[in-house]
């Protein structure tokens, strides 16, 4: 399809030059992309390589509160249980099992007749029933107390029949009493 003046050859010329054109812009394109990736993955790689780390310090931070309170429980436990052993020893609860069954069965507690051994058993035992009624005693003392403030508080505050002291505003008295200025 030439018509002699070299047409054919421009435009073959100017297709070879757009194909290298295109494939250069291509390969910088591609270039360009490769290292933002690899950017990318490096980036990655170090919020992965942080957030384990961060992970890992934060599951051993809670292992370790972990630990502290399964320590607290098991030393609880122990002194619990030492102690009650050594109520078991003292016959505590043998003292207040037998005083509880004699005073159910229906004679007054100045009446019961008790042996000298379970007498200073029971002792430690009433000395341990004391101090919790005592407790309670104060509770309902501040109880009490609370509710009488509270009254009392509630009388203070209340508003009382005012008809006689207000202002009518004719002498430019304000509700404190001084004049209005």
């Amino acid at each position: 399809m030439s018509n002699g003046n070299g047409v054919t050859a421009t435009v073959a010329g100017t297709a070879e030059t757009a194909a290298a054109k295109a494939k250069k812009v291509g390969a910088t394109v591609a270039g360009r992309a490769r290292k933002a990736a690899s950017r990318v993955q490096g980036t990655a790689k170090k919020a992965a390589g942080t957030v384990s780390k961060r992970a890992k310090k934060v599951s051993e931070a809670a292992s370790k509160g972990i630990d502290r309170t399964r320590q607290k429980l098991n030393a609880t436990r122990d002194s619990a249980r030492a102690e009650a052993e050594e109520l078991k020893r003292k016959g505590v609860g043998r003292a207040a099992k037998k005083s509880a069954s004699s005073a159910s069965a229906g004679k007054p507690a100045s009446k019961q007749v008790m042996p000298k051994k379970a007498a200073l058993k029971t002792s430690s035992a009433a000395a341990a029933t004391k101090a919790p009624a005592k407790k309670a005693a104060k509770k309902a003392a501040k109880k009490v107390a609370k509710k009488v403030a509270k009254k009392a508080a509630a009388t203070k505050t209340a508003p009382g029949p005012t008809a006689g002291k207000k202002s009518t505003g004719k002498t430019g008295a304000g509700p404190s009493g001084k004049g209005a200025g």
